[in-house]
């Protein structure tokens, strides 16, 4: 159960900013029920197709009296490379471009804060993930540990030493992106490679993951592919890359720590296995790209349930269209004749003083001249108002829409001399 509640949470990162959420508590009941139980049964369960690839033909040929002789010679999948990442990336994948690209871009990687601390916290829940996979405290579970430290490092290092190459920035951003990357390869292989593998695999994950996301920028321009916080990009392309490379670096000896025995990967001689793996990986990201699609497409045509917010919801973005709240208020000062030092006149940006409701991504450019102070020729204005429109420029526009000039860009021209609060 918690694993399925991981898997369905990740696919919302591929759709945020324009997808209704009751339409989408609907697609996770049935996706749960029919992409991730059915996928989880086959990888883990004893008598699932993926767990016994390697016999399934003996087990066909069985009549029903026959004793079925389950060989678990298939897929290894140590910790849920493929029931949680696969096919929550690929599910990602195909809501994504049901829904099409964002009209607006509220927010954007908005607090670097935020996104270090939860890479922290994710980082140290995912040894509960691959180290619990063990079902024990034992040699084999500290192995897995061990491989994910190792894995996400190197993830974390590489996407930042590859993204440093073109912008000559050592990105935090980065890092974080690479640590998860870098986790989920090494989910598939936890428990089954040495710890050396776990380094090549938390490289070789975060370098694939890194170089499409500079594809899928392409994509977006051309094909509305709009993959928001890259659900699928790190998580569908991660969790493929570690999937088949468990099947290259398995070893014996890391599954016999806690008594398992394996016929191990290509490095043991085994090369087998890594045709194993592939076959796994495209049956589970098949089943979940098409299944999501079939399920969002007839979830799309039940009245009530349209699955993308309307084009003024959007406008005003999901936070106010769907739950009537925001995470941020941002506040602008309007100086008047009553302003004091200790009692500011503010107005909410998102609901101005008469109690209408404006959007964030595109009524606040219309409304900033309101909030600007008129030019009066003299030094006198409060201490207080000390940012320039410079600044305000900076952090609205390109904050909230993505860094784009937006049309009305002369309203900011020829007014530096102007000021703005600091209380924004």
């Amino acid at each position: 159960m918690q694993c399925a509640c991981i898997a369905a949470a990740l696919i919302f990162g591929s759709v945020p900013e324009r997808v209704r959420f009751v339409p989408g508590m609907v697609f996770i009941l049935v996706w749960t029920t029919v992409v991730y139980d059915f996928v989880a049964y086959w990888s883990w369960s004893n008598h699932g197709w993926i767990r016994n690839f390697g016999c399934l033909k003996e087990i066909s040929n069985l009549t029903s009296t026959d004793y079925h002789p389950y060989c678990h010679q298939g897929a290894y999948d140590f910790s849920g490379g493929g029931p949680i990442h696969i096919a929550s990336g690929f599910s990602g994948l195909a809501y994504c471009l049901v829904l099409g690209k964002r009209r607006h871009v509220h927010v954007e990687h908005h607090s670097l804060v935020n996104v270090m601390l939860g890479t922290g916290i994710l980082w140290f829940g995912w040894f509960a993930g691959s180290g619990g996979a063990a079902g024990a405290s034992n040699t084999r579970a500290a192995v897995a540990s061990t491989n994910t430290t190792i894995a996400g490092a190197a993830g974390a290092l590489s996407w930042a030493i590859f993204d440093y190459f073109g912008t000559r920035k050592l990105s935090a951003l980065s890092f974080c992106s690479g640590a998860v990357a870098g986790l989920v390869a090494i989910s598939s292989a936890a428990g089954f490679v040495a710890p050396w593998a776990a380094l090549i695999i938390g490289i070789a994950s975060s370098f694939v993951c890194a170089l499409w996301t500079r594809v899928k920028r392409q994509f977006k321009k051309r094909f509305g592919f709009d993959d928001t916080f890259a659900a699928f990009s790190v998580h569908g392309c991660g969790g493929v890359v570690g999937y088949v490379l468990t099947g290259v670096f398995a070893q014996k000896w890391v599954a016999k720590l806690d008594g398992t025995k394996i016929d191990g990967g290509g490095i043991d001689g085994n090369g087998v296995q890594v045709y194993y793996q592939i076959v796994a990986a495209a049956a589970i990201a098949g089943w979940s790209f098409f299944m999501s699609l079939i399920f969002l497409l007839l979830i799309n045509l039940i009245p009530g349930l349209q699955l993308r917010q309307s084009k003024e919801d959007e406008r005003l973005g999901g936070d106010f269209a769907e739950m009537g709240e925001v995470a941020y208020r941002l506040m602008i000062s309007e100086p008047d004749d009553n302003f004091t030092d200790d009692v500011p006149v503010s107005h909410e940006v998102g609901v101005l003083a008469d109690g209408k409701r404006i959007a964030v991504a595109t009524d606040l450019k219309d409304q900033l001249p309101a909030a600007i102070p008129a030019k009066s020729g003299s030094d006198d204005r409060h201490p207080n108002h000390s940012f320039r429109l410079k600044l305000l420029k900076s952090k609205i526009l390109n904050a909230v829409d993505g860094g784009v000039e937006p049309e009305n860009n002369h309203i900011f021209k020829d007014v530096e001399a102007q000021s703005v609060p600091q209380t924004l």
